[in-house]
């Protein structure tokens, strides 16, 4: 990597370095979730504290600067929930498949993936965090370069400017298939092809992630 490129990724992992620092442990006997107030609760709770984090890491970068109020609300408002479901995945266990979430300093809750999704989504988010997990190969920077790319969206909702969006998500685009050439350059071929597969994942999260939110809506228009 150049200097440029260097400098670039070094601001991005400063910033995100604020989910670090607003990691809360998980708690040595967690409770199992058991009904709908449970399930909202923990993941409210910790949905929350991922959409402070982002806030942050953007106000952090210079970039985030260029957009306007409306495209800054809008990006985080549209991709909070597919960045929560990607950064829990460090806390997923693929034998059980749940998460074990932290509530607060003391209390931690389990959360089976079928609880989290409905059953017409479980198997393939699923899928995809299996197969996202097994290429970000529990790499923090690979996982924050996702989060950036996953945050500036051209295709989320009431964008005022989508080319600057755009211009940005390709720079963060660019800086993780530099680093994965880089890190994988004297592995083997299907390593070296990682980055297209990191981004179909990607793209496969945000179409699940968009349908799951899309029921969502509908359940509370016909309940309200």
């Amino acid at each position: 990597m150049n200097e440029l490129e260097i400098n670039k990724l070094q601001e991005l992992l400063n910033a995100t370095h604020i989910f670090t620092e607003h990691e809360v442990p998980v708690a040595p006997e967690p409770t199992v979730a058991r009904d709908s107030h449970d399930i909202y609760t923990v993941v409210g709770v910790n949905l929350e504290r991922q959409v402070m984090c982002a806030v942050q890491m953007f106000q952090n970068l210079g970039t985030f600067d260029t957009l306007c109020e409306n495209d800054r609300i809008s990006l985080i408002k549209y991709g909070c929930f597919i960045m929560f479901c990607m950064r829990s995945l460090p806390a997923y266990d693929y034998s059980s498949d749940h998460w074990t979430y932290p509530i607060d300093n003391e209390n931690s809750m389990i959360l089976t993936l079928y609880q989290m999704f409905p059953y017409a989504y479980s198997m393939a988010f699923k899928r995809v965090f299996h197969s996202l997990s097994q290429e970000l190969d529990s790499d923090p920077v690979v996982l924050d370069l996702l989060t950036a790319i996953l945050l500036f969206n051209p295709d989320r909702p009431m964008l005022t400017h989508r080319e600057l969006v755009k211009l940005q998500q390709n720079i963060y685009m660019y800086l993780l298939h530099r680093y994965i050439l880089l890190k994988y350059r004297k592995k083997s071929e299907s390593q070296q092809h990682k980055y297209s597969k990191l981004m179909k994942c990607l793209k496969d999260l945000n179409i699940l992630g968009e349908k799951h939110l899309e029921s969502i809506k509908r359940t509370d228009a016909r309940s309200s």
